[in-house]
């Protein structure tokens, strides 16, 4: 293969490359701003709901936080009666 030709096919090679990398950016971009739409619209409803039922809200909020503050306590009682762990 000679140098000229050797060129025209490296640059086919580099445009071709370009254009993958130009789709990607495109379906990477349209696919951000459908999370972005799905992420602003959950949010809405969320403080629709807020709004439509507060003591109900509170009341879950309330249960997700005793779950969590449980489920550490039990992870940090676990760590502290570890005998390895103390060394």
């Amino acid at each position: 293969m000679d140098k000229e030709k050797m060129k025209k096919e490296i640059g086919k090679m580099l445009d071709q490359m370009q254009e993958g990398s130009e789709d990607f950016k495109s379906s990477v971009e349209d696919t951000l701003e459908e999370a972005k739409d799905k992420v602003k619209e959950a949010r809405f409803k969320a403080d629709k709901y807020i709004l439509e039922n507060p003591e109900r809200s509170v009341l879950v909020s309330a249960g997700v936080g005793i779950a969590i503050g449980f489920g550490l306590a039990m992870l940090l009682k676990g760590k502290m009666n570890c005998r390895s762990c103390r060394s």
